[in-house]
């Protein structure tokens, strides 16, 4: 019961704007549920990219969990944005010419909330 207090304290914290928290920490579903979130036109193949982002300017924090690690990202939709501009800017990420809908891989529903 301790640790289930202890963990909504964490998430209930109303003092971090700009936190997602998410169940997963594999970098294709942080980028699908924060694009998902925010309303950011991403494509999977940044996935990488994007997490190594993160990880380099520290926007990841681990949560405690039950059987599972949460993890919060900490950022804003414009600074996001700021980053997937200068990427393809810098063409560090490429926007891809195929058209249609985008090929995500197929995530659980226990991993969606």
């Amino acid at each position: 019961m301790r640790h289930l207090v202890a963990l909504s304290a964490q998430v209930a914290d109303e003092g971090d704007v700009g936190r997602i928290i998410l169940s997963d920490d594999d970098p294709e579903f942080v980028l699908y549920r924060i694009s998902q979130r925010l309303g950011l036109p991403v494509h999977p193949s940044w996935a990488s990219w994007f997490w190594s982002v993160l990880q380099q300017k520290q926007r990841i924090q681990p949560l405690d969990g039950l059987g599972y690690q949460p993890i919060a990202v900490v950022g804003s939709k414009e600074e996001f944005l700021e980053w997937i501009g200068g990427a393809v800017k810098d063409k560090t990420i490429e926007i891809p010419d195929d058209a249609g809908s985008i090929p995500w891989q197929s995530f659980s529903a226990a991993r969606l909330t």
